[in-house]
């Protein structure tokens, strides 16, 4: 309680939005006991201040001030749609911290009947404006972003001044062509190698692969009696626009995985070993149908080893018919009508059969 009491003893209405989004944090880790990796994924209700990198390297602030700190990019990001959660993929790897965070996160997000879903997809703008999040510093969603943000510039493929439902007529016929945005890697194999973490096994296993099958676990919501976790008691929809792979794969273990035209599957690195990507993988691949009970189930064997062994790059069309993906959506501009849609839904708890009207006879 003493970090509780520090906090409120700060509380003032003219603190800048940084300094709201700190003493957030402490009154957070003071009241529900959270890790201290849950702050690396910052999660916020509006226009709390964000990191984001730009296409030339430097960073954009929404709200930064002169003299002040500004902190590293996040990877993720949350913000709230009304009664959902949509989790932004800024980064397409993640540092083990991170990782760790975005578990804690996406476990309580998962068992708070307050909400009705939680949504994670990468943003729109990386594929309008080659990866520059300066287009939307605030991380707001898609359909809110259209409205809200001021227009900067030409900002994507089919510009900043054509409306999403045009965009998405645009998209489902011309968009194939278009660039690929890389999804999700999991983690950064090459910084991991450059930290020297590959040569202490010991912290490999605790700094890397716990919180990579703890966050698998979260996503599939599974139910950890080692940390006293609630049931999961919302669905997790996921929309990978771009190419995921390897352990990036955990992202899309919940309940929908819509797939877009762009959506791809690729197991990078095989000679590194699916071993080495504890997300499922080794369990998948081998039961690719059966789920769904779908034709590929009697191939399962033979395409697990095509992308285990080959670098094969599965696209949206062998990922529906694998059940790798659940739907197939096709433009990604769809995510403004799914988030619009959730938006204006009640809430788990709130969620209830009518009952039938009573007739008088």
């Amino acid at each position: 309680m003493e970090a509780y009491r520090k906090a409120a003893s700060r509380l003032s209405p003219k603190l800048s939005p940084s300094a709201l989004a700190q003493l957030g944090n402490s009154m957070e880790q003071a009241l529900t006991d959270a890790p201290s990796s849950v702050y690396s994924i910052p999660e916020s209700v509006r226009h709390d201040s964000f990191v984001l990198p730009n296409k030339d390297g430097t960073t954009s602030h929404p709200f930064e001030e002169a003299g002040s700190e500004v902190k590293n990019n996040p990877g993720a990001a949350i913000r709230s749609i009304g009664n959902s959660r949509r989790v932004f993929l800024l980064n397409s790897s993640l540092s083990p911290v991170e990782l760790d965070g975005l578990s804690y996160r996406i476990r309580a997000l998962a068992s708070n009947d307050a909400i009705n879903s939680i949504l994670i997809a990468n943003p729109l703008e990386d594929a309008e404006s080659n990866c520059d999040m300066s287009e939307n510093t605030t991380c707001l969603s898609s359909f809110m972003e259209e409205g809200e943000s001021p227009s900067r510039g030409a900002g994507g493929p089919w510009g900043k001044h054509l409306s999403n439902s045009m965009k998405t007529l645009l998209h489902e016929n011309y968009g194939e062509g278009l660039a690929v945005p890389i999804v999700s890697s999991g983690y950064d194999a090459r910084g991991i190698y450059e930290s020297g973490m590959h040569k202490h096994l010991d912290q490999l296993e605790r700094e890397l692969m716990v919180p990579l099958i703890s966050l698998s676990k979260a996503v599939r919501g599974s139910y950890d009696e080692t940390i006293n976790s609630s049931p999961s008691k919302v669905p997790l929809i996921s929309i990978p626009n771009g190419l995921t792979s390897d352990s990036g794969y955990a992202l899309l273990l919940g309940s929908y995985v819509l797939a877009t035209h762009s959506t791809s599957l690729k197991i990078l690195n095989p000679l590194r070993g699916l071993a080495f990507d504890p997300v499922g993988l080794s369990y998948l691949l081998p039961r690719l149908g059966w789920e769904f009970g779908q034709t590929s189930r009697e191939y399962s064997k033979a395409c697990g080893v095509l992308l285990a062994l080959t670098g094969y790059e599965a696209n949206a069309e062998d990922m529906v018919a694998t059940g790798l993906a659940t739907h197939y959506i096709g433009s990604p501009y769809k995510l403004n009508i799914l988030e619009r849609g959730l938006s204006e839904l009640n809430s788990y708890a709130g969620q209830a059969l009518r009952p039938k009207p009573k007739t008088l006879h």
